[in-house]
């Protein structure tokens, strides 16, 4: 089998997508991660953008082992140096396996505003840039040069062909044709890089490289394309992070080969595709990009399965709704109960939250739960033990409130100074009516909410998620929190209404503490003793 080389572009290209700036440590975090998972080539950063790229760039080449860690440069060449691939080159060389990455626009539109319509130029400054960086590289016991002709799916054919092969002639190693803005479709990208191929016999020499935009959705399946045509590297993401609508999704790239789904083949990776759904969450939370429900093989819905004809295929052999095997990405198969699940869905759940199953009273219980499931977005471990407690329900139908064992009675929060925020909150326990008091001084007003609330409340959570979300217009807005906690292998979903935000906080944390406690009161009750810290929710 031919592998296939995966280059992450994430902190780089995925980088520059609007609002997820990265600092270093983020950076470094992650570049370890990824050279654990097996990529072939980090593209750390593109260091004379920024003193602080520069010094992620150097620091993730020096500390990071593993796979090739490559800098980006434009090929610019200004008061007789090319300070762009001189400062790629600082912040790279001391890796043990470098690459220097160079581009310069090639397409009419690059070529005429970036450059006065000057194509002389533009190839001088290729051809003469390449050779400069290829010279850079020489002492270095591996090191290599990648060109990239940017915008290259628009670029007229036989200037693409006479810049690629003297980049070629000048020792670039790897040649990269980017779909910049993402403007092609995988017909058109094959037919481009075939007559590429024809029209420069020196492309055979070196490795192809592809790197696709999203605008039209279309990037994973042009890169895949590419591969078809011959291409042995894929430029790509993780979650398909970049500019606009983004790259190709890394872990859609890597499924997708390793499945076989990619004509001409098979192929390989090197990459560890367990380590997909740690990597996305990972670059989400350093993003601060949340990743969607339904996305391919890391979004939360990517292996769940909420219809009951669909829920009753996967209790017998999950292959018939699911094409892969969820564990080889690092995921689980969920089967999620809602208005369209069946008994076969819910009496699933029970068994899997070790809750007893009455067959007298299981359609009593699943006509429960499709009321509540008429009523929430999700259903949470605390409304399966619900549907259960006939001492909660009454004649009416209509969804029981969870008891209330923990109410706010007072609380303040405000900055100590400008690192810290006090936190005072006073809490009730209904179970013995005891007045506690929790009193935190820490860098962020959640984390001093939540610190001085687990002091008071004696279940001890782990906060999963948090959402916060503005109602109404104006200064009549209230602000809606939506917190997930996990304990002993449960979640419950946590909500607080109020115009201020850290009221609406407690209140959140409170109505999750709720919810966790009722759980734990409810199978004592039901003699349910053991732990089930894998529990599902």
């Amino acid at each position: 089998m031919e592998q296939i080389y995966i280059f992450d572009t994430t902190l780089r290209d995925g980088e520059q997508s609007p609002g997820a700036a990265m600092i270093t440590p983020e950076k470094l975090a992650i570049a370890r991660e990824l050279a654990r998972a097996g990529v072939d080539v980090i593209e750390a950063g593109f260091p004379i953008s920024s003193p602080k790229d520069f010094e992620a760039v150097q620091t993730i080449a020096r500390e990071v082992e593993g796979p090739q860690m490559a800098g980006l440069a434009r090929v610019r060449y200004m008061d007789g140096n090319w300070i762009d691939i001189d400062r790629a080159w600082e912040a790279v060389r001391d890796a043990s396996s470098a690459r220097l990455h160079l581009f310069i626009g090639t397409s009419p539109f690059h070529v005429t505003h970036k450059f006065g319509g000057d194509y002389n130029k533009v190839r001088r400054l290729a051809l003469e840039g390449v050779e400069y960086a290829v010279s850079l590289t020489q002492g270095h016991p591996n090191a290599i040069v990648e060109f990239s002709p940017e915008d290259g799916t628009r670029t007229e054919r036989r200037f693409l062909a006479e810049i690629v092969g003297g980049v070629i002639e000048r020792g670039a190693g790897v040649i990269n044709v980017p779909d910049t803005v993402g403007s092609t479709n995988p017909r058109k990208y094959q037919q481009l890089l075939l007559d590429l191929y024809q029209d420069v016999p020196a492309l055979h020499n070196v490795i192809l490289s592809v790197h696709c935009h999203d605008d039209f959705g279309l990037a994973v399946a042009n890169s895949l394309a590419g591969v078809e045509i011959g291409a042995r590297q894929v430029e790509c993401t993780i979650n398909g992070l970049g500019e606009r609508a983004g790259n190709a999704a890394l872990e859609e790239i890597v499924a997708n080969i390793r499945e076989g789904n990619v004509d001409a083949g098979p192929y390989t990776v090197s990459f560890n595709a367990q380590l997909c759904q740690v990597l996305s969450q990972m670059v989400a939370t350093a993003a601060g990009y949340s990743v969607p429900r339904n996305k391919a093989i890391v979004g939360r819905n990517a292996f769940a399965h909420e219809a009951g004809i669909h829920q009753h295929g996967v209790i017998k052999d999950a292959r018939t709704y699911e094409i892969m095997d969820p564990n080889e990405y690092g995921a689980v198969s969920e089967l999620t109960f809602g208005r369209r699940s069946g008994t076969h869905g819910l009496r699933h759940k029970l068994d899997a939250l070790g809750i007893p199953i009455d067959e007298q009273s299981l359609q009593r219980w699943y006509d429960r739960a499709i009321t509540i499931a008429d009523t929430v977005k999700e259903t949470y471990a605390d409304l399966f033990h619900m549907i259960t407690d006939d001492t909660l329900w009454r004649d009416d139908g209509l969804v029981p409130e969870i008891p209330s064992f923990y109410e706010l009675e007072w609380y303040a929060v405000h900055d100590v100074n400008s690192d810290h925020v006090y936190a005072d909150v006073h809490v009730r326990n209904r179970s013995n009516d005891g007045l506690m008091q929790g009193i935190v001084a820490n860098p962020g007003p959640i984390d001093s909410i939540f610190t001085a609330l687990n002091g008071v409340v004696e279940v001890p959570m782990v906060l999963e998620g948090y959402q916060i979300h503005s109602i109404g217009p104006g200064k009549q807005a209230q602000a809606l929190v939506q917190v997930k906690m996990r304990y002993n292998g449960f979640e419950v979903l946590g909500q607080g209404v109020d115009q201020n935000s850290h009221k609406a906080n407690i209140l959140a944390y409170l109505d999750a503490a709720n919810r966790m406690t009722y759980i734990i009161e409810r199978r004592r009750v039901m003699g349910i003793t053991e732990s089930l810290n894998n529990a599902e929710h």
